[in-house]
């Protein structure tokens, strides 16, 4: 395959690389590390979601860059670390496929604290478990401010923006395609840097959880905050994985970072865990090879993962440069022409028979003929339209607000040095009721009534399950744990009420 050329962007960094892939073989053979942010007057990695570098030029040192390898005119593919982009799982209903962009951008509106209309979103279908009433979709946003900077950057160094993927669906690429990993099974990514650690938790082949956090500088601190977080992950992903345990892991760290960690991953995550080192994905003759590898690993994976981007399946892919939209109306054209052609017929017929007899007669009957159909045909898609209407307002009147019932949770639950939730995961009931189900750690079994009983009132059943203590550990705050299920009811959404119209008018309006 040709040589390509992908962009690793984050806040206050740019690492441009030049590589190729073979199947599985993937190669990174020159790199150019640029940065953009200035951190030392207040600008971090750690700045909100949807902001671009405060300080500092990322047009030049994409041009420096460019420049310094020799890419004007090429096509390039940029890699946004997480920090720039927000990431949702969220619960939709079954519908046609190409109604699903327009029902994810409005859910999206709904649950994504950040997002405005215009922010570029795109999205990938997770994979289904038995028994499961709704899909769920791992979204992404991204702001305009953030696209426009790297579409100006990109412009004024002389190369092509094609794509805009997201770091850690990259890494999980890679993960897939070396095949280090189960790929029908529930598996979990392990990157550790110097100073970073990003854990992903895949289904089949597809990210479902991605967490990532900063270790300490002392290195023998590292196992036990590394244990932490491993635990930590595996709570928040229960509700997502339905019960199943990691059947497999893949481990990316060099090897004076993997030696200390490897047995600890695999005692916690019960499976086989390999090894891969990140410095085989970087060329032998490439300067300061060991140290990028040691420091940017994660980066160095969601490059190597990207070079299989643009052969990879649009449904596998998040694309903030060409998201997925709503597919264009067929085109009429062969329509307009049957009905011209019909049309000189008829007229054709007309002149035969006002010459034969009976002409006037026969005319007014095609004639009423004629708007007998058409009428048929606009009742028949008034009343699909009013069908498609009652299923929205069904799903909505069994649909809690979702956003009411998280603060409610926040308001009456135990404090944090009580109780610690995970991840919730929420659904709706055939029979309307909504449902809440997520993991909860608290550290004793006292306060997991408490909880329950803080939650409980005429809307809200609380009902636990899977109760179990840890065992005693030194500094632990939490203790037991708990599957918690709310059952929700009577706490749907009116679509005439959300629309500020009455029922009757928004009928009309369907209809028309």
């Amino acid at each position: 395959m040709a040589k390509q050329i992908i962009i690793d962007w984050q806040r206050d960094n740019l690492l441009v690389a030049v590589g190729q892939s073979h199947g599985s073989a993937l190669t990174i053979e020159r790199v150019s590390e640029q940065r953009i942010g200035d951190t030392e007057n207040g600008a971090t990695a750690d700045d909100a979601v949807g902001t671009a570098p405060r300080n500092g030029d990322a047009a030049q040192g994409l041009s420096r860059a460019i420049d310094e390898l020799g890419l004007r005119k090429s096509d390039v593919t940029i890699v946004a670390s997480r920090d720039l982009v927000e990431v949702r799982t969220l619960s939709i209903p079954r519908m046609d496929l190409s109604d699903l962009p327009d029902v994810i951008r409005f859910q999206a509106q709904r649950q994504l604290a950040n997002m405005g209309d215009n922010w570029a979103l795109d999205y990938v279908i997770l994979p289904e478990e038995p028994g499961q009433e709704t899909l769920t979709a791992l979204v992404g946003v991204i702001s305009p401010p953030v696209l426009n900077e790297m579409e100006a950057a990109c412009n004024q160094a002389g190369v092509q923006l094609t794509h805009v993927a997201l770091r850690p669906i990259e890494i999980a690429r890679y993960a897939t395609a070396i095949g280090k990993i189960p790929s029908g099974d529930v598996s979990m990514v392990i990157c550790l840097s110097d100073q970073d650690a990003d854990l992903m938790i895949l289904n089949r082949g597809s990210l479902v959880l991605v967490r990532g956090t900063k270790l300490p500088s002392d290195p023998q601190q590292v196992p036990q905050a590394l244990n932490g977080e491993l635990r930590r992950s595996l709570m928040a992903a229960a509700s997502q994985l339905g019960g199943k345990s990691i059947n497999g892991a893949l481990l990316i760290a060099t090897p004076s970072l993997s030696g200390g960690v490897h047995e600890l991953i695999a005692e916690v995550l019960g499976c086989q865990v390999s090894v891969v080192d990140p410095s085989d994905l970087l060329a032998a003759n490439l300067p300061r090879r060991e140290e990028l590898a040691q420091q940017s690993t994660n980066r160095i994976v969601g490059l190597a993962g990207a070079l299989n981007f643009a052969a990879a399946e649009q449904k596998t892919k998040l694309d903030f440069k060409n998201p997925k939209k709503r597919p264009p109306p067929k085109s009429k054209t062969t329509t307009y022409l049957l009905a011209g052609a019909a049309t000189a017929l008829l007229a054709v017929g007309g002149v035969y028979w006002w010459t034969s007899t009976n002409q006037a007669l026969d005319s007014d009957l095609a004639m009423y003929q004629d708007q007998v159909k058409s009428q048929q045909e606009l009742k028949k898609s008034a009343e699909e339209k009013i069908a498609e209407l009652s299923e929205v307002e069904k799903f909505l009147e069994a649909s809690p607000n979702w956003l009411d019932e998280l603060s409610y949770l926040a308001e009456k639950i135990p404090p944090a040095d009580k109780v610690l939730v995970g991840e919730p995961a929420f659904s709706v009931q055939a029979d309307g009721t909504g449902r809440i189900t997520m993991p909860v750690a608290a550290d004793s079994a006292s306060t997991i009534t408490t909880f329950e009983q803080s939650l409980r009132d005429e809307a809200h059943v609380v009902a636990g399950k899977n109760s179990q203590q840890f065992p005693p550990k030194e500094g632990e705050l939490y203790k037991w744990r708990v599957d918690e299920t709310i059952s929700i009811r009577g706490r749907g959404w009116k679509l005439a009420e959300t629309l500020g119209t009455s029922r009757a008018t928004t009928t009309e309006a369907v209809q028309q």
